[in-house]
């Protein structure tokens, strides 16, 4: 495992600019990085993999048609677009028309800061919340050059700041300030495409310090649900919820401050034996300037990223392979955490099991809820006794490969 760091990707007025969200594009040669500059930038991910001090030189492109603060970018599947939101209301769509990436359409439908975007599992479709309480759904199949929303979905009562699609499409999640995670239902075949399947507040009811960013995440498989900004028995957590029941099974405890983004490999890993249930890895990063890395067949994390930055975690992202992670920060930094993955994750599913794995789950919606992250406590009981839900504990874990990045220490104060 190797830990790289670097400083000042987006500047603003000569100083360091804020990294509000970072993303990988399939391939893993570009990352996108935006922030308080009003820029999203392409970067080679040669950069990532080494300590070079002279960023500038891996820059592909500067985008620069927002006028305010970026604050969300993510790839489509296929790679061909990229969509980033602002706080000027506006979601941007890009692609490269061969000697440049530009814009090739407006989606105008927010009347306020635009937090997070995701994109549905087809391409076809795109996501996006908002300050401005709402979730809104873009049919960018067209590509139009100016597009209005497709459906605006009112169920939070305050701002919405975290939306993802499931693997399947049949689900979209949404995290808000109101405490509140919804679940909406996807049919295209009703009257009404999107109605809520769930509303959770359980693991959210004691929460006091509010994050900027709220960025949930599924499981490769579907089976789970990853929520920052989660607190049991007064401790930060991320919760894990399980799909089909939406109740939650295992708290990843060990952050001193709120967590503010959880994200999924999109890697599923072989169980320990050959009979076990596949297993995934999640990332969490939070306001305490740390990123933890876990999997679903321990109760401690692999590994801990102590103070990497001198800000809060702002965002992840993982490579199409499982190989790299970066992280970025509200202090203008990101780090990228490179895994040797068999050695210090796991023998990786092959695409096309991962798939039949996927379709046998779900081939009928509402059969199994097996986990993808199953209750910790299985792992050390004995067979005769019955499951109970216990509150992962992270502690050191004393192997070679864990490596614990140490910076500066700042206590992280919540952002407005």
């Amino acid at each position: 495992m190797r830990v790289f760091r670097h400083f000042r990707l987006h500047e603003e007025d000569g100083a360091a600019a804020a990294v509000y969200s970072v993303s990988l594009n399939p391939d893993g040669s570009l990352l996108a990085t935006c922030g308080g500059d009003k820029l999203v930038r392409l970067w080679s991910t040669q950069l990532f993999k080494s300590n070079d001090d002279e960023p500038a030189k891996h820059l592909v492109q500067s985008l620069s048609k927002h006028v305010k603060v970026v604050t969300c970018c993510a790839w489509s599947s296929n790679g061909s677009w990229l969509a980033s939101g602002s706080d000027d209301t506006q979601v941007l769509l890009w692609t490269n028309t061969g000697a440049s990436w530009t814009r090739q359409a407006t989606l105008r439908g927010h009347t306020m800061d635009v937090l997070d975007v995701a994109w549905g599992d087809d391409d076809k479709v795109l996501a996006s919340c908002s300050i401005d309480n709402t979730v809104l759904i873009w049919d960018v199949s067209t590509k139009s050059m100016t597009m209005t929303p497709k459906t605006t979905l009112r169920g939070h009562k305050n701002w919405v700041k975290g939306v993802a699609w499931d693997p399947t499409g049949r689900f979209l999640a949404s995290a808000g300030e109101d405490r509140r995670v919804l679940v909406w239902r996807r049919d295209k075949n009703a009257s009404s495409e999107f109605r809520v399947e769930a509303d959770i507040r359980a693991p959210f009811e004691d929460v006091t310090a509010q994050t900027f960013f709220q960025r949930l995440s599924w499981a490769p498989d579907g089976r789970s649900l990853g929520v920052p900004n989660a607190r049991k028995a007064l401790q930060a957590t991320a919760c894990v919820l399980a799909r089909g029941k939406w109740e939650s099974v295992a708290d990843l405890v060990g952050h001193r401050h709120p967590v503010t983004v959880v994200r999924f490999s999109p890697v599923l890993f072989h169980g320990e034996d050959d009979e076990d249930q596949p297993r995934s890895v999640v990332a969490i990063g939070g306001q305490d300037a740390t990123v933890s890395v876990w999997t679903s067949a321990r109760a401690k994390p692999l590994v801990v990223f102590r103070d990497c930055f001198g800000g809060a975690v702002s965002d992840l992202a993982w490579s199409r392979n499982g190989s790299l992670l970066c992280a970025s920060s509200h202090d203008g930094s990101t780090c990228t955490f490179e895994f040797d993955v068999e050695r210090d994750l796991g023998k990786r599913l092959s695409s096309s099991d991962a798939r039949a794995h996927l379709d046998a789950a779900f081939a009928v919606e509402g059969g199994s809820n097996g986990l993808s992250l199953p209750n910790p406590a299985e792992i050390t009981q004995q067979k005769k006794e019955p499951p109970k839900k216990k509150r992962i504990a992270p502690a050191p874990v004393a192997a070679p490969r864990v490596n614990v990045l140490k910076a500066k220490k700042k206590r992280i104060q919540p952002t407005p």
